[in-house]
């Protein structure tokens, strides 16, 4: 019954969702309610193109926008299946430089710029697991990045 289901007349932008806990319908109706069927959008720390993205279901409508992300192992399914989006590769923070992220593995949305927050997530989470590895990331702030890669009236994850 659940696999031949194609979703209800009612519900406007279907019933699957690509987001973590379906935001993303809750962002298209609301964007929808204001009568932006298109809004662009910067997602800071993207990770997947598809899988628990926020923007996914945008993007499948016709809206465009900027990933960010300090893994660079993510960007390449990032750039394969965002090629009309603007894909960059580095850190957010509130002062520009570089930062070390510490890496559980190659494409894990738990990498973090705080090693306790890495080490207590695989205490509890993943016990017996050790950290990956830790990269230099090139980071920017989040005024530089709307200057220079944004459009006005941009949404921002």
């Amino acid at each position: 019954m659940y696999e031949n289901f194609s979703g209800h007349g009612d519900q406007k932008f279907g019933h699957l969702t690509y987001s973590q806990n379906g935001e993303d319908l809750l962002i298209v109706s609301l964007f929808s309610k204001w009568g932006i069927e298109n809004p662009s959008y910067l997602d800071i720390g993207a990770n997947h193109p598809i899988n628990c993205s926020n923007t996914a279901l945008l993007y499948k409508r016709g809206s465009r926008g900027v990933n960010i992300d300090a893994n660079p192992d993510v960007m390449v399914e990032i750039e394969k299946y965002r090629p009309d989006d603007r894909n960059l590769n580095f850190g957010v923070a509130e002062e520009p430089g570089q930062l070390t992220l510490y890496r559980v593995d190659a494409k894990s949305g738990r990498n973090s710029f705080s090693k306790a927050f890495v080490e207590q997530f695989l205490a509890e989470e993943w016990p017996g697991q050790e950290l990956m590895d830790e990269i230099k990331v090139e980071i920017h702030t989040l005024d530089e990045i709307i200057d220079e890669y944004c459009a006005e009236n941009v949404l921002i994850f």
